[in-house]
């Protein structure tokens, strides 16, 4: 799977392509959304660890769910199940609360995207996922 095999198409035109099972075509959206879904997570959270894993656990959830997504909604689709996701988990996890100070620079996802990126396809293939 190479980094960026679509670098011009629409998030519609990947949409399209990943809900046909192209995993380039999801790879791309995930580069390119990425650092949106993990700050999304991150404010909510303020833990940088906790939010990669909730970015890793949005993008394995929305590909199978893909096509079901209207395809001009794909970023906004993604932003939104990452902070339900990381609200879900504070629920389930109040003591996460006690975060409090955290840096700008904490928002940065951290240079996790090609490990995140191989553990999703992992998790795919092992699901059985196209």
């Amino acid at each position: 799977m190479s980094a960026t095999p679509y670098p011009d198409l629409t998030d519609e035109a990947l949409a399209r392509l990943a809900a046909g099972g192209d995993a380039d075509a999801f790879a791309q959206l995930f580069d390119r959304h990425l650092a949106a879904v993990f700050r999304a997570a991150w404010s909510v959270l303020r833990d940088r660890a906790v939010a990669a894993e909730i970015a890793r656990d949005t993008f394995a959830a929305a590909w199978p769910q893909i096509g079901a997504v209207p395809a001009a909604e794909v970023a906004d689709s993604l932003v939104e199940s990452a902070t339900r996701k990381a609200e879900a988990w504070l629920d389930e996890n109040p003591q996460g609360r006690a975060v409090v100070e955290a840096s700008p620079d904490d928002a940065t996802p951290p240079s996790l995207g090609p490990v995140l990126r191989a553990r999703i396809v992992t998790a795919l293939e092992v699901q059985g996922v196209p």
